[in-house]
């Protein structure tokens, strides 16, 4: 179950023993010439391998990847300096080579800030050392409290057990051997939909971030309660064509509260004050998010795990319309940046005279309210429940920073 929705690209299934992993056992060579053999075949009908690659970026990908003796990674300067000892003398043929490396997973190197652009990783265990300090299992890798007591950030730790909040002072002393590396580090896991900024904390200037994954409280309502008792509309978001990875719904609280964040901050600059765009504090817990987006505008999403769906509910019918096609599009945007375009899942909305769940397609054409209305922002193509694969989506390939603008409200 938890592979028939992965796209074909991604998983090599042990098709030879009837399995969909490869057991082995380096002490006896048991199923070393099986894997082997599967990656052999894998290679073969790869399409890029037929590619012709200039001999100087075979070069050029030599020359970084020598580096790993030394460092886990090198600025785009340094590799600057060896293209052109080799001949790669324009920056759009240097690009170019990245690029290929990159999608080859010989090296990391993302472009979609300066910040990202100027590190590449050639040690993929640095990068993934570096978040494991972060993004960890509080049960099971603990942090020495007496550590962070001593150094004066025993509150620090103790907001990011509780509320899953970050302050840079915290990401500093953590990553303090990387020291350089942190700006990256944070850019690197805004950019992933691992962490956003957070505002409603009072500070002198610190800054916070949320990282969704890291919450632990659950929360206990259930979708009957939700909509029977609190007399709520529901949206559900049904995975079980595929499967709902772990992830997927925290990476969602994180875009509704990085789209929450930028939207104030453009009110502020706009003229408005402070207390003109000040809203409810988020109710974040591991499977449910309560945030208010605008005034007497609030997303609820819960997360069933059991269900494989993510429900979405609407206290006020005047924002459903631009309430589901808001979450459909974050979730393709996570769905294209982060699971390879691997999801699929289908939308249903209840109807408010029966209480029974309708496709939005259907919903749409019986032109049910409040969920469709002259307000609803995305065209038929881009909100009716499809296998996500259309690459005229406008979520796909586009910057997170322009996305999430696209999405604001005026």
């Amino acid at each position: 179950d938890l592979t028939k929705g992965l796209a074909s690209s991604q998983i090599v299934s042990n098709s030879k023993e009837g399995l969909v992993y490869f057991p082995i056992d380096n002490k006896v060579r048991l199923g070393i010439h099986v894997l082997r053999e599967a990656i052999h075949d894998a290679v073969r009908i790869d399409e890029m391998i037929l590619d012709k690659v200039s001999i100087k970026w075979m070069l050029l990908l030599d020359e970084v990847l020598s580096q790993t003796k030394t460092v886990s990674h090198i600025s785009l300067s340094t590799v600057k300096n060896m293209a052109n000892t080799i001949g790669i003398t324009t920056a759009s043929e240097l690009d170019s080579a990245l690029q290929l490396f990159h999608e080859r997973g010989m090296i990391v190197h993302l472009t979609a800030t300066e910040v990202l652009k100027n590190v590449i990783v050639i040690n993929i265990q640095w990068l993934i050392d570096a978040l494991g300090k972060v993004i960890r299992d509080g049960k099971v890798h603990t942090f020495d409290e007496n550590e962070f007591d001593n150094v004066g950030l025993k509150q620090d730790l103790e907001i990011l057990y509780e509320e899953a909040i970050a302050s840079r002072d915290f990401l500093e002393y953590v990553w303090k051997d990387d020291h350089k590396e942190i700006d990256f580090f944070i850019e690197l896991m805004k950019r992933t939909m691992l962490l956003s900024e957070y505002k409603w904390i009072a500070s002198s200037g610190e800054k916070y971030y949320i990282i969704p994954s890291l919450l632990s409280r659950r929360y206990e309502d259930d979708v009957k309660t939700l909509t029977e008792q609190r007399r709520l509309l529901r949206c559900v978001f049904d995975f079980t064509s595929s499967f709902l990875p772990s992830g997927v719904f925290q990476r969602v609280l994180c875009l509704l509260i990085t789209y929450d964040t930028n939207n104030r901050c453009k009110k502020e600059e706009a003229g408005f004050g402070s207390n003109d765009v000040k809203r409810k504090r988020p109710v974040l817990y591991e499977n449910f998010g309560l945030i208010e987006l605008e005034e007497d505008f609030t997303i609820q999403l819960l997360e069933d795990k059991e269900s494989q769906k993510l429900t979405l509910f609407v206290e006020d019918s005047d924002h459903a319309a631009k309430s589901v096609p808001m979450i459909q599009t974050m979730i393709r945007k996570l769905n294209y940046d982060v699971m390879n375009a691997s999801l699929t899942w289908n939308v249903f909305v209840e109807n408010p005279v029966t209480g029974d769940l309708v496709s939005y397609e259907g919903a749409r054409s019986e032109n049910i309210s409040p969920w469709f209305d002259t307000t609803t922002f995305l065209d038929e193509n881009e909100t009716s429940p499809m296998k996500l694969r259309d690459t005229s989506d406008t979520a796909q390939g586009v910057d997170l920073v322009s996305f999430l603008e696209n999405l604001r409200y005026q």
